[in-house]
């Protein structure tokens, strides 16, 4: 038959069996009537197993690229849930006509050409020229920082590949050390601190991820020249990066780029909305750390999936963002319907996850669990200032200013938190990113001191640290890789807002 049947039964009563389908090359149909069935996963770090509904588990092989969806009834689960992964998962059947379906997509990879080495001294003396061109078309910063204007715009040169296998264009890696990937939200950063210097390549970074979206409309996690990694997803900014970009360059609303951009992005939304809303609290939930970004933040301590606020300001932000993008194209009805769409979320997120003085997580499926208070993460949604009433916004910057706001700015938890740590990943090093998203905002919520002054603390802790993927609160020493292409572009970012407020106040006095 075009199918493969396994059947297994007992010598003792041959009508208890186990019996194993394969309709195709990705499907497996389990069967089990009288008997019992153990299944162990030989996982890595990792490797998730999470509930998303009555009779639906998704369990996700990190490194081996593979997704199993797995529905089944009368199904004993032990998951013990130990900060960033399961520390083990064992699924049982009862045997009393169960039935469990896995779903597996195995994403393929492509083999890499020789290149010819080219001639060290010519090639030197090219790429020299090379960097010294890109240099000069970086943004410009107060002088007392040359020095790492210098090393920002020397790792965010070093840091570009060219297009190959699954890189369908020039882009820009996170780093050659560690992380030699493009992530979609890092992508977002990289392509804003080059939106002015190189627009083509700017573009190419969120282009890339156009190139491998998914049906269903997520972005890949990761992408290299040999696969694309569907294992996790990211924040869903890249409406808010692709508005900054064209405030720098109006070649970003050329009709051809900034309507491929604008349907990706609608596509992207959906997904959260489609797939990611599925309990009655109709609020969208990470399946991991990892899909926020924030790996091992206090957050997600005690398991997933998670409510987290950031994610849903994140998304009624876009969406506004997307209603602005419709009507700058003459789409009125997809303005209108992006707009009720961020109207009705926003009614969620105010009623579920604000209590009147902060916002908090909570729990998919256990609403009553309690989530961290303490994490920078539930501070995010500062981002939607223009909707708030002035209180809420004023109490949101409290708590950044009182609570988390260190000597060299934001950390990532609170340092009095028990789950704070000096060189704790998302406990406690401040990050790039997040501190470019809350500058931004305060800048945006009319907070220009808060806003110049977490700038020039962002600056002077790369005179210390560097351009290192996080950093030490208190010391500004760098943490983990040190030659991160987001902290370049952030930096350059903040320098140039700081420069321009100088500058101002300069014509000021």
């Amino acid at each position: 038959s075009t199918e493969t049947v396994v059947v297994f039964s007992s010598l003792e009563d041959p009508t208890q069996q186990v019996r194993l389908c394969f309709p195709d090359s990705t499907d497996c149909l389990i069967e089990a009537m009288g008997l019992g069935v153990e299944l162990k996963a030989e996982k890595v770090r990792y490797d998730t197993f999470y509930q998303t509904g009555e009779d639906e588990y998704y369990f996700i092989s990190y490194k081996k690229e593979m997704k199993y969806i797995i529905r089944t009834r009368n199904v004993q689960v032990k998951a013990p849930w130990e900060k960033v992964g399961n520390r083990f998962i064992q699924i049982k059947l009862t045997g009393e006509n169960d039935i469990s379906r896995f779903y597996l997509k195995e994403q393929k990879v492509e083999k890499q050409d020789r290149v010819k080495i080219p001639d060290w001294k010519a090639a030197q003396a090219a790429l020299q020229k090379e960097f010294e061109n890109w240099k000069k078309k970086m943004p410009e910063v107060p002088v007392s920082y040359n020095s790492s204007r210098d090393l920002a715009s020397y790792i965010l040169w070093g840091n570009v590949v060219h297009a190959e296998g699954c890189l369908t264009a020039d882009i820009t890696y996170m780093s050659k050390n560690h992380m030699q990937n493009i992530w979609s939200w890092d992508n977002c950063f990289s392509a804003m601190g080059i939106a002015t210097s190189d627009p083509e390549l700017a573009y190419n970074q969120l282009k890339v991820f156009i190139d491998h979206q998914a049906e269903n409309g997520s972005y890949p996690d990761f992408i290299n020249d040999l696969f694309a990694s569907y294992s996790c997803v990211k924040p869903p900014i890249h409406a808010w990066a692709y508005r900054e970009m064209a405030k720098k360059n109006s070649l970003f609303y050329e009709e051809r780029k900034f309507r491929s951009i604008f349907l990706s992005i609608e596509k992207a939304t959906q997904y959260w909305l489609t797939e990611r809303l599925l309990d009655e609290s109709g609020l969208p939930y990470y399946t991991h750390g990892n899909d926020s970004g924030w790996d091992n933040a206090s957050v997600f301590l005690k398991g997933i999936p998670v409510a987290s606020p950031d994610l849903t300001a994140y998304l009624i932000q876009q969406m506004d963002i997307l209603t602005e993008f419709a009507q700058k194209l003459g789409e009125q009805e997809k303005a209108a319907y992006w707009k009720a769409e961020a109207d009705e979320l926003y009614g969620r997120l105010m009623e579920k996850m604000y209590n009147g003085d902060r916002f908090f997580a909570r729990k998919l499926r256990e609403p009553e669990t309690v989530l961290s208070t303490s994490s920078l993460i539930l501070c995010l949604p500062l981002v939607l200032s223009y909707r708030y009433p002035k209180e809420v916004t004023k109490k949101l910057v409290a708590q950044l200013e009182n609570e988390l706001e260190a000597t060299y700015g934001l950390a990532t938890e609170a340092l009095d938190s028990p789950y704070y740590k000096e060189d704790g990943y998302w406990l406690g090093p401040i990050w790039a990113p997040v501190s470019y998203i809350v500058i931004d905002a305060l800048y945006k919520a009319g907070y220009q001191e808060a806003g110049d002054r977490l700038a020039q603390k962002f600056c002077d802790m790369t005179l210390i640290g560097g351009m290192a993927e996080n950093y030490n609160a208190e010391t500004g020493n760098g943490n983990d890789d040190l030659a991160f292409a987001w902290s370049s572009s952030v930096f350059l970012l903040l320098g140039e807002k700081l420069a321009q407020s100088h500058q101002v106040n300069n014509e000021t006095k």
